[in-house]
């Protein structure tokens, strides 16, 4: 089963909610005031650009080469990705 990423997790904002605004006109920054996406911590900004260049409203789970590869910059993901790495191993 492939893991889909669907809203912004902080402001529990789905990307259908920020799509519908964006068809009805309004701009990233005016959706930004209003609900706070992108705000907090930024995981969800990668996601949005991407959602915004594809349309796809329930992307897959992305890394940071995922993102790179667009055009995209990952910097919130990245940062993610080497907290993970650096994380030690639970003990055996």
């Amino acid at each position: 089963m492939e893991h889909r990423v669907t809203q912004c997790i902080c402001f529990d904002v789905s990307f259908e909610t920020i799509w519908q605004r964006l068809c009805a006109g309004q701009t990233i920054s005016d959706i930004h005031r209003e609900l706070g996406c992108g705000g907090k911590c930024g995981l969800c900004v990668p996601y949005i650009k991407h959602m915004c260049k594809t349309g796809e409203i329930h992307p897959p789970v992305m890394w940071t080469q995922d993102f790179v590869s667009e055009g995209i910059n990952p910097t919130p993901i990245d940062r993610l990705e080497t907290l993970l790495e650096e994380e030690p191993s639970p003990p055996a």
